[in-house]
């Protein structure tokens, strides 16, 4: 259970680094980039943030049809193998497709 714990938690906090970094610029940045880029960075936190909340309701959809299928005490465990199989995928994702926001390279990849 610790371990889907960590790993949603993970996933949760690299999907908010990204947003911020998207977010985070120097004025010395805002000067070099124009209006266009800025808006452009702007909408893809906006929609890394949105992205994040939908997959989280996918995640708990698709994890509770998954224990829902698997009957009797396994359920549980099926349940939270789930959680950390399918955190461990997003935390893969966002690795791959923003990786100036993965952070240290030791976690999962």
């Amino acid at each position: 259970m610790k371990a889907q714990i960590t790993m949603n938690k993970r996933a949760d906090e690299l999907a908010a680094r990204t947003v911020a970094e998207l977010r985070e610029m120097s004025p010395k940045d805002k000067a070099l980039y124009g209006p266009v880029i800025l808006q452009s960075l702007e909408d893809a936190a906006k929609k890394m943030s949105e992205s994040q909340v939908a997959w989280r309701a996918y995640r708990d959809q698709y994890c509770n049809a998954v224990s829902s299928y698997t009957t009797g005490s396994g359920s549980g465990t099926a349940m939270e193998e789930c959680l950390y199989r399918t955190a461990l995928s997003r935390v893969r994702q966002l690795r791959r497709d923003f990786p100036d926001s993965a952070g240290p390279k030791g976690h999962p990849r």
